[in-house]
C-alpha cells in the first residue's frame, strides 16, 4: 500500500535515489543516448532536492511504502508546471503515479491555477495523456532526440 504525502528536506536522500534509478531503469530505454541521459541526470543531487523542497515557489509531494520507504517524488510549481514526477520501476503501474499527479494538480487549484502544463519525456507521455492532458506545442529535439512534449490539462472549472 503507498501513501502520498507532502515531501520534506530529510526525503531528499531517497527521492534523489528514486530519480536516479527511475531515469536510468525505466526511462533511459527510451533514450539510447548516453549524453543525453549523463545530462539528465546532472542536478538530480540531495542538495538540490532540499534546494527545491525549500523553494516556497514550488510544491512536491513523495510517494511512500508501508515503511515509509520514499517509492516516488513529484514536483509541480505554484503557477501549475509539473517538474518531476518519478516513481522507482517496482512502484509503477500501482496507481501511484496517478495519485501524486492528483495531490500536485489539488495543491494548484488552490492557488487558482487552471491548466496544469508538462514537458514529458517520451516514457511519460502516455501517462500524462491518459490523465487528461493533451497536446500543447511541438516537442523539442535535443541530441537528435525528440522529447519534452507539451502537454496541458484544464484542471480548474
Amino acid at each position: 500500500m503507498f501513501r502520498i504525502r507532502e515531501a520534506v528536506e530529510k526525503d531528499a536522500n531517497e527521492a534523489c535515489a528514486v530519480l536516479i534509478r527511475s531515469i536510468k531503469e525505466v526511462c533511459a530505454k527510451d533514450y539510447p543516448n548516453e549524453e543525453f541521459v549523463a545530462e539528465w541526470l546532472e542536478n538530480k543531487t540531495p542538495e538540490n532536492i532540499k534546494l527545491w523542497i525549500n523553494n516556497p515557489e514550488t510544491y512536491e509531494v513523495v510517494c511512500v511504502d508501508e515503511d515509509d520507504k520514499v517509492v516516488g517524488f513529484s514536483a509541480v510549481t505554484l503557477s501549475g508546471e509539473i517538474l518531476l514526477n518519478y516513481l522507482l520501476p517496482e512502484a509503477l503501474y500501482k496507481n501511484s503515479g496517478k495519485a501524486m499527479l492528483a495531490a500536485l494538480e489539488k495543491r494548484v487549484i488552490q492557488n487558482g491555477v487552471e491548466n496544469i502544463r508538462v514537458a514529458s519525456s517520451i516514457t511519460a507521455k502516455m501517462f500524462y495523456e491518459r490523465n487528461g492532458f493533451i497536446k500543447n506545442g511541438e516537442p523539442l529535439v535535443i541530441h537528435g532526440i525528440t522529447t519534452d512534449f507539451p502537454l496541458i490539462k484544464r484542471v480548474n472549472t
